[in-house]
């Protein structure tokens, strides 16, 4: 029944319709008369919602009086399911102007997909999703539709669900670039506010953000780099009972003694050598003393092991990748000792390790692994006994719930680099960020804010500082003419940070460090505020200050009265709530995108770009130059391509892992070409040098992989205006090109050690080296290198959807 009659029938009910003075209402039809009719009468049943016309001799029912339930869903948005199996609750709510809720019944329906991923339960208006694992899963998403009913009507919505699990061979990924015509690479306030932004200069976004689908780990250069956690309780060392240390390594030198795990005094303590004796030896001790060795030959340089030590009882076991390389039956040793602990370095500052670290735990009287076992291929968990967890977020903390703090040395830093496959890189899901290049014309304006007046609030960021060589002002609230009261966040080069509110500083450490993210947040609760970084206080103040913010304020980048002290790193996710506080206590730092929580006055600093490479150790910078995001030719509809103009287009990839040196590696990209005459640039490792790096191009419509000087690779013939899977991989010394997934010309006899110069180079796509020539037209989709694996090493069928890792 449409709206309209709906409304008519009711104006007849209530008595404001024409025809209502021949309407009369009854409580049941049961009261409904049954003599004395007249030919139209008219009447209304109110317990059943039901209008009758009469004939003169009965009562016919011509229409039920009914209003569609409301309906709301909780969550709203997309709901994504966690890959661990917890479970998610989905809330409907219905009303009714007709019926009491409790008349309301609820239902739901599928697309026919859901159960290829989930499983689901109702207890009335309450839904329970359970995901499917990993190997029994079939799908990826569905669309819901929930119903509310009287009985009658239904009321509905539907809700996308989505669940994710890690990309097959994603952890070698080095550069998945990725286009999308809707980005704008402006920054805007995701809150409710609606707080104007003002980009000054040049501020890109980027995907490089603290929250990455695939971890990191943390890099040692050799060279004074360690991280150090108190041992002054013996919490740190095995003493004489059961218990288990292992982490994940990827080492560029298996030549010389490393010491990755050290607790050391000439007579206490508990240590671990990497390559003691011999290439791929694992070699525990006490103090002077070797309690444990294998042989050798059992790791190997540029790739992830992972290493376990274990003892049960007295037999103690040394596991590589899973397998036991050594075992002994009769280690009763007491590792008793005090001494500081070592990450990175023997514990008295020697035998440094060179290379990533990354899931380094420690369990104290649990013997985790007894027998070989399959290496993990999730990130580690602070299990029952766990003492340590350390080299596994994007800041430095201990995961463990003895929450030790971790003091750096060096220049120890993190990466987004581990050996795990990982879920697709989203910015819903996983975030970005701004870039400031040590540019003082560079900063955001957030207009208005910071103005707390005497108000509980918070304002909170994530910080990369690229350096912390030069005093810097990250945060700056002061008013033009710099008087009245305000806030002001900034770092000196003494790694310090230090908090300036008023007409003083109020709280200043040295606890900030480069190449690392740190959560920094002010919360200010009942006259009291204090300074976090990383989710720990590192101060309070007695804070009753009346804050305010002047025009054009407060300036995110550089100083706010005078263009000086500007940032060279990245923010990620500022946000700032005046009215009440987020944080009152210690907190674990955010793991996913900050939200519009009450009392949100901005939102901001994310990825908004339209060309950007969602997998990579460290974020790369993309230039581009005649390069744009494009829906005029995809091969798949998931994302965008990317249009190459043909007048010196490309895009430049700074610090791209194209120094594949001598281990294996591929290459690939969907392209269509509109012009294959001429020379046509397609991938450029080089830069500017004459180095061994890979290059693809097209000459005469003829395909060729080029390098250590010479065509090394004749492939087929190409044509204008079609899609090409064009892929080139190495495995061992045989390099292979493929199109469409058939191999092209003969396979290259590959030892070359693919390294760069000294000089800083950037890959392109779509031309040689960035203005030597070679101008691609057309569009590419799907540019992807994968560093340290080959994908391909015979015929295939090519890819018949986009890349997700």
């Amino acid at each position: 029944m449409s709206k309209s009659r709906n409304r008519n029938l009711a104006e007849l009910i209530d008595g404001t319709g024409a025809g209502a003075s021949s309407l009369a209402v009854y409580a049941t039809k049961e009261n409904l008369p049954t003599t004395g009719l007249t030919s139209g009468d008219q009447a209304y049943v109110s317990n059943t919602s039901r209008f009758y016309i009469s004939n003169g001799s009965g009562w016919y029912n011509v229409a039920l009086v009914n209003a569609t339930p409301a309906l709301t869903i909780s969550p709203t948005g997309e709901i994504v399911l966690s890959t661990d199996g917890s479970t998610t609750t989905i809330t409907l709510t219905g009303t009714d102007s007709d019926n009491a809720v409790a008349g309301l019944t609820f239902s739901v329906e599928s697309d026919g997909s859901f159960n290829g991923f989930a499983t689901l339960s109702q207890d009335s208006s309450v839904f329970t999703i359970t995901p499917r694992s990993e190997d029994s899963a079939t799908t990826t998403s569905s669309t819901l539709t929930f119903k509310a009913s009287d009985g009658i009507s239904f009321g509905s919505d539907t809700r996308v669900l989505s669940l994710q699990f890690s990309v097959q061979y994603s952890r070698y990924t080095s550069m998945l670039l990725v286009a999308d015509s809707d980005g704008t690479d402006t920054q805007v306030d995701a809150s409710s506010t609606g707080t104007t932004l003002t980009e000054v200069g040049s501020v890109p976004s980027t995907p490089f953000t603290p929250y990455h689908p695939g971890g990191y780990s943390v890099y040692f250069d050799g060279t004074g780099d360690w991280l150090t956690v108190a041992n002054g309780s013996e919490q740190m060392v095995p003493e004489a009972g059961d218990f288990t240390v292992e982490f994940w390594f990827y080492t560029t030198n298996a030549s010389t003694r490393m010491d990755p795990y050290s607790s050391y005094t000439s007579t206490t303590g508990f240590g671990i050598i990497l390559n003691y004796s011999s290439g791929g030896t694992v070699t525990t001790y006490k103090g002077n003393t070797l309690t444990n060795q294998s042989s050798g030959g059992q790791f190997s340089s540029y790739t992830w092991n992972h290493l376990a030590v274990s003892r049960s009882g007295t037999t103690t076991k040394i596991f590589i990748n899973g397998t036991a390389i050594h075992t002994n039956a009769s280690d009763s040793t007491d590792y008793s000792g005090t001494s500081t602990l070592y990450i990175g370095a023997a514990g008295n500052q020697s035998n440094p390790y060179t290379g990533y670290l990354t899931d380094v735990r420690f369990v104290k009287g649990t013997a985790v692994y007894t027998s070989n076992f399959t290496a993990p291929t999730k990130r580690l968990t602070a299990i029952a006994n766990t003492k340590l967890l350390a080299c596994h977020l994007s800041y430095f903390a201990d995961g463990s719930t003895d929450n030790n703090t971790i003091t750096l040395a060096g220049n120890t830093r993190v990466y987004r680099f581990g050996p795990y496959d990982y879920e697709p890189y989203t910015v819903a899901g996983h975030g970005g960020s701004i870039d400031f290049n040590n540019d003082v014309n560079n900063s955001y304006r957030l207009d208005g804010i910071a103005a707390y007046g005497t108000n509980d609030f918070t304002l909170e960021f994530w910080f990369w500082a690229e350096t912390t060589s030069s005093n810097v002002t990250l945060f700056d609230a002061r008013p033009t003419n710099g008087n009245g009261a305000y806030i002001t966040i900034a770092h000196n080069s003494s790694d310090g940070i230090g908090l300036y509110a008023n007409t003083g500083w109020r709280i200043q450490s040295n606890v900030l460090k480069p190449n690392v993210w740190t959560h920094i947040a002010l919360s200010r609760v009942s006259g009291t505020s204090t300074f976090y970084v990383n989710g720990k206080s590192i101060g309070t103040y007695s804070d009753s200050i009346n804050y305010i913010a002047g025009s054009s304020r407060p300036l995110v980048g550089r100083n706010g009265y005078g263009a000086t002290s500007q940032v060279d790193g990245f923010y990620s996710d500022l946000r700032s709530v005046k009215g009440s506080a987020v944080y009152t206590t210690n907190f674990t730092p955010p793991t996913s995108p900050l939200t519009d929580v009450t009392n949100t006055e901005v939102l901001t600093f994310t990825n908004k770009n339209s060309m950007y490479t969602s997998a990579h150790f460290d974020g790369p910078t993309i230039l581009s130059s005649g390069v744009s995001a494009s829906t005029g030719q995809r091969k798949f509809t998931t994302t965008d391509s990317f249009y190459f103009n043909g007048s010196n287009s490309y895009l430049q990839v700074s610090d791209v892992l194209t120094t594949f040196g001598t281990r294996d590696f591929t290459i690939e990209a969907w392209v269509y070409m509109n012009s294959v005459t001429g020379s046509r640039n397609i991938y450029d490792g080089r830069g500017s040098g004459t180095q061994n790096i890979p290059t693809l191009y097209v000459s005469s419509s003829t395909l060729y992989y080029y390098t250590a000087g010479s065509n090394r690779i004749t492939g087929g013939s190409l044509s204008a205006d079609t899609w090409y899977h064009i892929a080139v991989a190495r495995t061992g010394t045989s390099t292979k090109m493929f199109v469409n997934g058939t191999q092209v010309g003969s396979t290259y006899s590959d030892s070359t050690n693919y390294i760069r110069d000294s000089v800083a180079r950037s890959a392109y796509w779509g031309n040689y080296a960035g203005n030597l020539g070679g101008d691609y037209i057309g569009y590419m989709q799907n540019m992807r290198i994968t560093w340290g694996f080959c994908r391909y090493t015979g015929n295939f069928t090519a890819p018949t959807a986009g890349f997700d890792g």
